[in-house]
């Protein structure tokens, strides 16, 4: 349960920490906070802590009170809560440079329950947190703005260096099939192109195919998904007009053949010319290309062909940690979408771990989607299978006595293709390119 109170910079929620069995003689807690932010903490005070039947010294005014956190540090605390009370509260003050959010923390189980959640959006940190189990993460970031992250970043940032949130099979909220949404869909009706650009998201996974009046078509396999790539540029194109220095990604892939129809080249040439002065494109990229050069721009990512954009036509199909050239590029990729659960956990955060901080000549692709037998080849349910690990990983990275982020393991970098993404994470993932200045 949650209650959020905002009063200038001052931001209460609640966290609440509930048993369901009530003459259990406690229940244990982990309360973890991460500095990913730039900032040092220099004071974390807890207040008000309530009446509530709290075990010893496993309480936040005596565990956490008065700690701070060098920029990135994390601290965690054991929290021994008796069940006889079915609420356990406090306010936690983060004293940060010219911000201080200001908590209601009540822990329940339903904060626990793998979910993310925005927590505060404040004017240079935001907060968000993640639950799982009797584990309950609390992050500090810096302030993303989702519609102009990019824009925020700086000219000299390589594009190949960047954090990208993006969606896999992007065009899948627009499919309405009673029968077969749970197979096809891979992002939420409400998910709209607006919506996933409003929301961070800057890469875009769309598979197409070919038509005889020089369209493309969007589809997911054999799934026709309603709507053509001309809505796709239509919405890019309003959208950057309104966000000039965004900087976005598209890949194209023909998911389904049609004899007769012209050459994905030839309808490709078509769409650049029909929206000249619409969509100003990006075509030709390389290791040297940063943010300076990309700046309300589309940059083409290639899948059927060698040119125009970046040549991805070598793409190897379902690899763990595949590779190939293109332009001047290292490709490295994941995307072993028949393995699921722990096996697609396993192969996600090996990818994070060997390719941290790697150079500027590299351009990785790491996709957090699946569809295999184990999940009964539905998205939604794949994902559930795999991403609860995935976040625990990822929210374990910061703990250094340095506060250099040296223990980092699990790095969400290079592009990050999504099914259902959560926007929470799409905000973490964001908030990650400070690591890549």
């Amino acid at each position: 349960m949650f209650k959020i109170i905002i009063n200038n910079l001052i931001i209460s929620f609640s966290i609440l920490l509930y048993s369901n069995t009530l003459f259990a003689a406690s229940k244990t807690k982990y309360l973890y906070i991460n500095n990913f932010s730039n900032t040092n903490i220099f004071n974390l005070l807890t207040e008000n802590v309530d009446n509530s039947d709290w075990d010893g010294v496993s309480r936040p005014d005596k565990n956490i009170n008065g700690k701070s956190l060098a920029s990135g540090q994390k601290l965690s605390e054991r929290e021994e809560i008796n069940t006889y009370k079915n609420t356990h509260c406090f306010n936690l003050n983060i004293h940060m440079k010219d911000e201080i959010p200001n908590i209601r923390v009540c822990l329940d189980s339903d904060w626990t329950n793998q979910n993310w959640r925005t927590l505060y959006i404040g004017n240079k940190y935001d907060v968000v947190s993640y639950g799982q189990t009797n584990d309950v993460y609390i992050d500090v970031i810096n302030h993303v703005d989702l519609q102009n992250w990019t824009t925020n970043l700086p000219d000299s940032m390589p594009i190949a260096k960047m954090s990208i949130p993006g969606t896999h099979d992007s065009g899948t909220w627009h499919y309405n099939n009673f029968i077969m949404n749970s197979f096809v869909r891979t992002q939420r009706t409400s998910s709209t192109f607006f919506v996933q650009l409003d929301e961070g998201i800057r890469f875009f996974d769309i598979r197409v195919k070919p038509e005889k009046d020089y369209v493309w078509s969007l589809y997911h396999s054999s799934f026709y998904l309603g709507i053509s790539f001309n809505q796709f540029l239509d919405n890019v194109s309003e959208w950057l007009n309104k966000h000039p220095s965004e900087t976005l990604f598209v890949s194209i892939k023909e998911d389904q053949s049609n004899t007769g129809a012209p050459s994905n080249n030839d309808i490709l040439s078509k769409y650049i010319n029909d929206y000249a002065n619409k969509i100003k494109w990006l075509l030709d990229v390389n290791d040297s290309t940063t943010l300076a050069h990309a700046r309300g721009r589309l940059i083409l990512l290639n899948r059927f062909n060698e040119t125009p954009g970046v040549n991805l036509k070598a793409w190897p199909d379902d690899v763990a940690n595949g590779t190939f050239t293109a332009n001047n590029f290292t490709v490295w990729l994941q995307d072993s979408y028949t393995s699921g659960g722990s096996d697609k956990s396993a192969a996600i955060l090996r990818f994070m771990y060997n390719h941290f901080k790697s150079p500027n000549t590299e351009l990785k692709f790491n996709f957090m989607s699946s569809s295999t037998s184990s999940c009964f080849y539905k998205p939604k349910e794949c994902k559930n299978s795999f991403m609860p690990h995935v976040n625990y990983a990822i929210n374990q990275n910061s703990e250094t006595s340095s506060g250099s982020n040296g223990n980092i393991k699990y790095f969400p970098n290079g592009v990050i293709p999504m099914d259902f993404y959560d926007v929470e994470l799409s905000r973490f993932i964001a908030a990650m390119n400070q690591f890549s200045l």
